[in-house]
């Protein structure tokens, strides 16, 4: 189970990566590329990482979930 866990957060992060180079290479030359590119793989960089803490937030949850049998 941890390994497929593993895969999964490592595929994410070469899914994003791709993006992330496809995104700096195909970005026109202009005075505010530097901007964009900064814009770029910091938006990238934020999803992936919010994406990364709640996925691994479910694997070994604190709470868990309590059953009522009726009672409330």
């Amino acid at each position: 189970m941890a390994v497929n866990d593993g895969i999964t957060i490592l595929v994410s992060m070469l899914f994003i990566g791709s993006i992330a180079a496809a995104g700096l290479y195909f970005i026109p030359k202009s005075q505010e590329q530097v901007v964009h590119r900064t814009a770029l793989v910091m938006t990238l960089v934020c999803c992936w990482l919010m994406w990364v803490i709640t996925f691994m937030a479910q694997m070994n949850p604190i709470i868990k979930p309590e059953r009522s049998w009726g009672s409330e």
